[in-house]
């Protein structure tokens, strides 16, 4: 029975290609890794047509030679088609083979949906949105240390209570920071769903 997940090597036999080759893919980020070090292959059969696909690229069309793109489609073509094409072990049924292939077939057309639907973005977004959200956070706690001599200030006049009083406005700003910064990485995030 053709396997859905497997090492770097499996998934080289899946496509038709070397070990070293999906190991240049992985090294490249242009498939998925799962956790655990394996490799999904309906989602690095899919990430592979979105890198060969010119128009559902997200990287720049320069970046990914032509010839690089058409073998990249073609791998990912063969692979899917492997599926339906490998001969079965003499202990697999037809039901079987069919049952793998289908559950394929569901898996690479749940991520493409996925995608369209904004559910799963390229990480490579997610964290430059989360990047941008972490600057602004550390900005607005470096700054309490400019407001130093207003604290030391309102000790002096208020005491405690004018201290505590004036921290805690500080502290309102910086969560008021915080929230519109993040409110901005998600809109990004948006944006981005909307552009695909």
């Amino acid at each position: 029975m053709e396997k859905s997940t497997g090492n770097q090597s499996d998934y080289g036999r899946h496509i038709g290609k070397s070990r070293s080759y999906v190991s240049k893919l992985v090294k490249q980020k242009k498939i998925p890794v799962e956790p655990d070090g394996t490799i999904n292959f309906a989602r690095a059969d899919y990430a592979l047509q979105r890198v060969a696909d010119p128009a559902r690229q997200t990287v720049k069309p320069q970046e990914t030679e032509p010839a690089e793109q058409t073998n990249l489609l073609s791998s990912a073509a063969e692979g899917i088609s492997k599926v339906s094409q490998s001969a079965p072990p003499a202990s697999n049924t037809y039901a079987d083979l069919k049952t793998e292939k289908e559950k394929y077939n569901v898996e690479l057309a749940r991520i493409d949906y996925e995608t369209r639907q904004g559910n799963l973005l390229p990480k490579s977004e997610v964290l430059e949105a989360m990047e941008g959200a972490a600057r602004t956070i550390a900005q607005g706690l470096e700054s309490l240390v400019a407001y130093s001599s207003e604290i030391a200030s309102a000790g002096r006049t208020g005491g405690e209570e004018a201290v505590r009083a004036c921290l805690k406005s500080k502290i309102k700003d910086i969560r008021l920071l915080t929230s519109e910064s993040l409110q901005k990485a998600a809109s990004l995030e948006t944006e981005t769903d909307g552009s695909t």
